[in-house]
């Protein structure tokens, strides 16, 4: 089964990188292989959001 992280902040201020750490590590310390891990700087508004549509196809 494949795995895959998303991650959103709504602004350019707010850091990506937090969120990604804690998903890789919650992956690491639950022995799940983590495929790729999507990332969007945009509202939660809606889920137009580029990369969250790809994970959706992915």
């Amino acid at each position: 089964m494949k795995r895959y992280g998303y991650h959103r902040t709504s602004t350019r201020e707010q850091h990506l990188d937090r969120g990604i750490k804690e998903i890789t590590i919650y992956c690491e310390q639950n022995n799940l292989e983590l495929e790729k891990i999507f990332t969007d700087q945009q509202t939660g508004k809606n889920f137009n959001r580029p990369r969250y549509q790809v994970l959706k196809t992915d």
